[in-house]
């Protein structure tokens, strides 16, 4: 007992002193990330009138867009060309027409001035937009530790100093002793346009590309996880392409668009009278009202998602007509299609005298090889005793939907969503990204959570060995290979039942997929 006593003190003791260390690596990143003032060449002197429009993101990844969207670059845009000394009207000034604004620059045939001049105001000399045009990203470095092997470790070490009971303290402890550890790098280019605020024609563009090296780590003992970042964020990453941008504009373009203001105000005046619009004009806006009514919104870029009116026990919603519904597979199924060699060693097993210790391992690796949203949906899981279950497929979609009969009284929506968590992350790395909101039918908020799901591969892989060491044995290694995911949960209650879905797709295919969950969860009824 005194010996286990030792060992506890001792994971306490490294828990402390990891604790010291994030201390120190937070106060680190955050010096990173800490707002830097950019020079600008021009500064001092006065630039043109300027309306930032919003630009676009071309980003399949639903983590850059929880952090880096359309608003924030033309926030940041806003204050770095204020702080360059351009004359910035900003949005909140413009609240009234602002949308009309942005969507007439687009036409480029001078109809946002014609806005301004009906409201009497004077429209800016440009308008600029920041749109991010690409974004690249490779994982460099990938550790994990996997926490059901660490479980099965540890009750092998308890099991050997004190039996049964130490066995079950030791997989306890042991499994709850998690780390992950990626470095990820992300290159990201961001565009600038220039646009005359006369004639909505663009005058000059410019592009720069920012690299951001993200070191993430997560650890958890005991039930407790904690996540550290390293390197600058992905926020602060495109504040710097915001500031190169405009740093470009100050020193390129200010001083030729401040010599033209001049000539053009020194050979023609502005008249303070203006002739009341005819006809002609009449007709024009007529047409430019025409021109605005053809212009794509916001989102419609995306195909639309189809739906079509599904049951699901008490529920009925609409349901992407690109998923398919089916019975779940069994984690027997899934490891064997993913893992054949399990199947000869059963069968060996089956044929030999009874070990419990190998059938346990092998059961073991079946349930590992499976994977966590695999398990969840296993008959001999709580989940399932509670109610039936659906397989979710699509377009790289993997899925479940749980419909849980009378569960509101023995299980909160907020406990369940932990539970489901705390299963999914004994296998898998699950870190939170976002919370998405749709409207019900009945007008509640419906909240989505949307996380970053990385399933992880182990596998072992023999090390070269140097030409002066070619007689030696083969040395091997395991490596963790990660598969980058996202996934969205959501919770709905309707009267004692429970309806959970999950939605896991790879990150690159996540979007439309989201954009079904949330019509699914919105229509739920």
């Amino acid at each position: 007992m005194r010996a286990w006593k030792s060992c506890c003190l001792l994971l306490v003791v490294a828990l402390v002193a990891g604790c010291a260390k994030n201390k120190e690596l937070a106060h680190e990143m955050a010096a990173q990330n800490l707002y830097q003032e950019a020079a600008y060449a021009n500064m001092d002197q006065p630039g043109p009138s300027v309306v930032v429009l919003p630009g676009r993101i071309t980003s399949s990844s639903y983590e850059f867009l929880a952090l880096v969207n359309p608003d924030s670059l033309r926030e940041f845009g806003e204050l770095e060309l204020a702080k360059a000394n351009f004359t910035v009207r900003e949005k909140a000034s413009l609240a009234d027409i602002y949308q009309e604004i942005a969507l007439a620059a687009n036409l480029g045939d001078g109809s946002a001035a014609r806005r301004f001049a009906r409201l009497g105001v004077t429209p800016p000399q440009w308008f600029v937009v920041f749109d991010v045009v690409d974004v690249k990203t490779q994982t460099t470095d990938f550790s994990f530790t996997d926490k059901n092997a660490a479980a099965v470790a540890g009750a092998l070490m308890g099991g050997l100093f004190l039996g049964s009971a130490g066995a079950q303290m030791g997989a306890g402890l042991v499994g709850s002793v998690n780390a992950a550890k990626e470095q990820r790098r992300w290159d990201i280019t961001l565009q600038y346009r220039i646009l005359d605020g006369d004639s909505g024609q663009q005058i000059a563009q410019g592009s720069f590309t920012e690299q951001a090296v993200i070191t993430s780590e997560l650890n958890g003992f005991l039930g407790i996880d904690a996540g550290q970042t390293g390197g600058i964020t992905l926020s602060t990453a495109a504040r710097r392409l915001i500031q190169n941008a405009v740093m470009d504009i100050d020193a390129s373009h200010k001083l030729p668009a401040v010599a033209a203001a001049k000539a053009t105000a020194e050979t023609a005046a502005e008249t303070a009278d203006r002739p009341k619009p005819g006809k002609a004009a009449k007709a024009g806006r007529q047409q430019e009202t025409d021109l605005l009514a053809d212009l794509p919104q916001a989102g419609e870029s995306e195909p639309e998602m189809v739906c079509a009116e599904k049951r699901l026990d008490a529920f009925v919603c609409q349901m992407p007509v690109q998923w398919s519904t089916s019975s779940p597979p069994s984690a027997l199924e899934v490891a064997l299609a993913k893992k054949p060699q399990l199947g000869k060693l059963m069968e060996h097993t089956q044929s030999g005298k009874k070990n419990d210790l190998i059938d346990s391992m092998i059961e073991f690796d079946i349930l590992r090889t499976a994977g966590p949203l695999v398990t969840l949906s296993e008959p001999e899981s709580p989940l399932t005793e509670l109610g039936s279950v659906l397989a979710l497929t699509g377009d790289g979609l993997d899925g479940r939907i749980f419909m849980l009969s009378d569960a509101s009284g023995k299980i909160t929506p907020e406990k369940l969503s932990t539970a489901v968590l705390e299963h999914l992350r004994r296998a898998s790395v699950v870190e939170p990204l976002g919370i998405e909101t749709v409207e019900g039918r009945d007008k509640t908020t419906r909240p989505i959570m949307v996380y970053k799901y990385i399933q992880v591969e182990q596998r072992r892989e023999v090390q070269e060995r140097p030409d002066y060491d070619q007689d030696s044995k083969p040395q091997s290694k395991m490596v963790s290979i990660p598969h980058y995911h996202t996934m969205a949960m959501a919770v709905l209650p309707k009267g004692n039942d429970l309806l959970l879905l999950i939605v896991i797709a790879p990150e690159d295919r996540f979007l439309p997929h989201l954009e079904g969950v949330k019509k699914m969860v919105g229509s739920a009824v």
